[in-house]
């Protein structure tokens, strides 16, 4: 057995030295062949000798940095037949094989980067550069002098086998400096792009005088002529005596003649070569700056050698190959070209984004036709360009342009081609003179560009991680205090007389999810209080402040933004306009039930002075710390949610964030010990959480005098009176030492130095406090007749519409903004006094069986986490959204329902995993 397989590998080894002997035979009789016969395809080594291929088969050279280049071989036959364009783009891809012979014949392409390429502006440079990216381009001929130094290393072969075949030599001797391609035997060459047949990857080398060769034919060619294939990405170098012109597509006089359909820039041309530092401002009273304008950054007037200059190599080349294409008529040129953003119109009605579509722009990366060969890829970059205009009025804006450009450009580059635009360099030719002559400025910033998606991801955080990895567990407790809920109630359904609970057991169970899910939920008439109006006035109050952010939300992605002034004409936009006192109903309702609750369980102290301080203290420090960790587990993970949630929304929107995404990473702790609103708007996390910093502040206000009261009740009462006048006359000077000007329009316009603000907000709460006092001290209601009551209710209605409505005439002056903010959220507390106590006091039946509707009830339970969460939820959809919208009551409206229904989910589930749970664990904690 051992002999046979002896025997056997015996017989194979001579089977592998008959193998390799046929092999070396063919080789030597293909090397015969090449060097006596002419063939259709060859290189020309010297004048003597010609080596020429015919085959099928393919072999790749690779490129270093991701770039591969193959080549293909085909034996063919002279055609003639012009080729379609449409049969040129896309080529096939080229399965890659191997073939030795050629690979002898035609040395491995390498390339080397001049210098490394950076990441700029959060954009991660991947330089996947393919000079077949070129062969699309029909009859486009480059001179070696329209080359960079960067863009020659990329073209040419430096190992000193390939140098020895073709290398490149300066002529210095050429009146256009430009510089050309020779061989070892001196033939000047040089480089032009061709096209090929479909289906035909090849490129040709010219060493004499060339015919085009087709695949498909088999003519000879004479002596004097030599081909060889040495790439699908077409680069031909042709034997000539004097330098080619090339077409030079993309200059200026020929730009203006192959764009007759974008000529209204055209005017300007000659004139704005002609200006310098000293032209006149009469040379330019003819200029058109609407006009120019409205061309910005159109792509046909985009000069590619100019732009060449200043960016990387890959993109310039890249771009170079876009914009031939762009005007050579290519479709998928003109989609990049379609996806990105230009003048829409309404310059003069607010329109100030010119986004393109990003979704568009990455269409083009994805390949249709498995058969067909995809172009370089594109990515899109959103800029932020600040403008000052005299059109002739003065127009000031910051346009948000978005652009479909190649991916191998960097944001700087984009920058860099956006400041070279010819329209932006005419305005600032224009600004130059006209500074000069009539103090007008006309200026073009770009204030940055990044690309869309950026690369932020927020599962590399750590905060992140330790986030996701708390709200797991938090999920995984709710899901086993459920199924332990169920067990037990199962085992209280079989056993009843067994109704014991350890404390571990019960701490468990305030997570689970039907027992808080049901606390929210519940209707009970039992329940059933006399302060039930207050979840009417909870419910209006939330829903007013949704409407309102739901016009800033709408207002942020609107095209038509003067809308948004025919709109302000209507009186009934006041609501909006002056809703800041939606939030004062909260303030109210606060100071409210504060003081009511506190009554209603107010303990007796001791008549000793030093226990009354210390059960006094005592008290107060654990309704504070109740208060606080009631409130803060919920906004805590509101304020992460926000953070992750925003930044990430904001790495891939096409709108400039309008807030700061990173506030909330670097002040959360701002929010969680409730001073946030001492801060500037710009770094405040959650700018709508300033709610929450008064909240808490005049609950620590409202709970130390309710102690003092206890004892000292006149003294408490002063103090309080004397924040309330105090409040007025702070927030009086603060108005008029800022010269600010009430207006309807700007609401946010004084929030860094008064919205915000305690002084501003106090006088509400107080309002509240003092409605609570009288329902504890006014055990039984008062009989009011119903004239008195009903004129009662038409002063406290009087009052509100005369503060909401008041102001619609227009801005006030300084002296009345001063009284109108230091007494204006006091009034409106002050006319909500007797709406509460009417129905309280079963004055009103009708309106506090609304305001007491049980279906109410489970929203005014939500209310404190639908504040807080609907304002993510806004940025989020908002900012998601692939384009502007058109302004309109209609979508508004419809907009606002849909936020109010999320945000209502949203609530809910925060609150049974959060805020619920935590309102039981402190009743068992405190209790025990």
């Amino acid at each position: 057995m051992f002999k046979k397989i002896e025997n056997t590998k015996l017989f194979i080894q001579i089977l592998q030295i008959l193998l390799l002997v046929l092999t070396t035979t063919i080789c030597y009789g293909l090397d015969h062949l090449v060097s006596n016969t002419t063939t259709t395809l060859g290189i020309k080594y010297d004048s003597n000798a010609t080596a020429s291929i015919s085959s099928q088969d393919l072999h790749p050279h690779v490129l270093n940095t991701n770039i591969t280049i193959l080549h293909e071989v085909h034996d063919g036959s002279y055609s003639t037949k012009k080729k379609d364009r449409a049969d040129i783009l896309p080529l096939k891809p080229i399965k890659k094989k191997h073939y030795a012979l050629l690979d002898k014949m035609i040395t491995p392409i390498s390339y080397e980067k001049s210098k490394p390429l950076k990441e700029i502006d959060l954009h991660p440079v991947v330089f996947d550069y393919n000079l077949g990216d070129l062969e699309d381009l029909e009859h486009e001929s480059f001179k070696k002098a329209d080359l960079s130094i960067e863009e020659k290393a990329l073209l040419r072969d430096t190992n000193t086998t390939t140098e020895s075949i073709l290398h490149y030599k300066s002529n210095n001797n050429k009146d256009d400096g430009s510089e050309e391609y020779t061989l070892e035997d001196d033939l000047n060459v040089q480089v032009d792009i061709v096209t090929t047949a479909k289906g035909s990857n090849s490129a040709l080398l010219n060493l004499g005088n060339m015919t085009t060769i087709s695949p498909t034919s088999s003519t000879s060619l004479s002596s004097s002529t030599s081909v060889v294939t040495i790439s699908p990405h077409i680069f031909k170098v042709s034997k000539t005596k004097s330098t080619k012109k090339g077409r030079e597509l993309l200059k200026r006089e020929d730009l203006q003649k192959s764009s007759n359909n974008h000529n209204s820039i055209n005017h300007y041309f000659n004139e704005y070569n002609s200006l310098d530092a000293n032209a006149s401002a009469a040379s330019l009273q003819s200029a058109n700056v609407f006009q120019i304008f409205v061309n910005l950054y159109d792509h046909f007037y985009w000069q590619a050698a100019d732009i060449r200059k200043k960016v990387s190599t890959g993109c310039g080349l890249e771009l170079q190959a876009y914009l031939t294409a762009l005007h050579g008529n290519y479709h998928w040129a003109q989609q990049a070209y379609d996806a990105s953003g230009r003048y829409r119109g309404q310059l003069f009605f607010g329109n100030d984004k010119w986004l393109g579509q990003k979704s568009f722009c990455y269409e083009l990366n994805r390949q249709l036709e498995p058969e067909s060969r995809k172009h370089f890829e594109f990515e899109f970059y959103a800029a932020l360009i600040n403008m000052n205009l005299r059109l002739p009025k003065e127009v000031s804006l910051n346009l948000q342009l978005g652009e479909c450009l190649p991916k191998s450009c960097s944001s700087q580059d984009i920058q860099h081609i956006l400041d070279l635009d010819p329209h932006v360099q005419i305005l600032k030719t224009l600004n130059y003179n006209n500074n000069s002559s009539n103090n007008t400025t006309t200026s073009v910033n770009i204030l940055r560009v990044r690309t869309v998606p950026g690369i932020y991801s927020f599962w590399r955080e750590l905060s992140f991680q330790i986030f996701a990895s708390f709200m797991f567990t938090l999920i995984v407790l709710v899901i086993v205090a459920t199924w332990y809920q169920c067990k037990v109630n199962d085992k209280q359904y079989i056993e009843p007389a067994i109704s014991v609970i350890s404390l571990h057991e019960q701490l468990l169970l305030c997570f689970a999810f039907q027992t808080n899910a049901s606390s929210i939920l519940n209707v009970d008439l039992n329940k059933e209080v006399q302060t039930s109006c207050v979840h009417g006035l909870r419910v209006i109050s939330v829903l007013w402040t949704i409407l309102v952010h739901t016009y800033l939300q709408v207002f942020s992605i609107g095209e038509n933004r003067f809308r948004r002034i025919i709109v302000e004409r209507s009186p009934w936009y006041q609501i909006v306009g002056n809703a800041t006192f939606s939030v004062d109903t909260f303030f109210f309702i606060s100071g409210f039930l504060v003081t009511l609750l506190f009554m209603k369980h107010e303990k007796k102290y001791p008549s000793d002075m030093h226990q009354y301080v210390k059960k006094g203290t005592w008290d107060t420090l654990m309704m504070l710390l109740y208060r606080y960790i009631r409130l803060t587990p919920a906004y805590l993970f509101v304020i992460f949610f926000n953070d992750f949630s925003l930044r990430e929304t904001f790495n891939n929107s096409i709108f400039q964030a309008t807030i700061a995404p990173n506030t909330c990473s670097q002040y959360w702790w701002r929010n969680i010990l409730y001073v946030n609103n001492f801060y500037p708007l710009s770094e405040i996390c959650m700018i709508w959480s300033w709610y929450m910093a008064n909240e808490m502040q005049f609950y620590i206000m409202a709970t130390i005098l309710l102690v003092v009261s206890v004892r000292y009740f006149k003294t408490a009462v002063l103090t309080l009176a004397s924040i309330l006048i105090s409040s007025w006359g702070v927030a009086g000077l603060v108005s008029l030492r800022n010269h600010y000007t009430h207006k309807v329009a700007k609401p946010f316009e004084s929030f860094d130095f008064l919205y915000d603000k305690p002084w501003q907000r106090v006088g509400t709460y107080v309002m509240g406090m003092l409605t609570g006092y009288i329902i504890h001290k006014v055990k039984t209601p008062p009989k009011i007749s119903g004239r008195i009551n009903i004129l009662l209710w038409i002063l406290s209605l009087g009052l509100l519409a005369l503060i909401i409505f008041g102001v619609w005439e227009g801005q006030l002056n300084e002296v009345s903004t001063a009284f109108y903010v230091s007494i204006g959220h006091t009034a409106f507390g002050f006319s909500l006094i007797w709406m509460v106590l009417s129905c309280c006091w079963g004055l009103t039946p009708t309106i506090n069986r609304l305001l007491s509707y049980r279906c109410l009830w489970p929203l005014s339970r939500l209310t404190y986490c639908a504040y807080l969460i609907h304002p993510v939820i806004m940025l989020i959809t908002a900012f998601r959204m692939d384009g502007t919208v058109q302004l309109n009551n209609v979508l508004i409206i419809i907009v606002f329902f849909g936020n109010a229904v999320v945000s209502f989910i949203a609530a809910f589930f925060i609150s049974v995993l959060l805020e619920a749970p935590v309102v039981r664990l402190l009743k068992i904690l405190l209790r025990k």
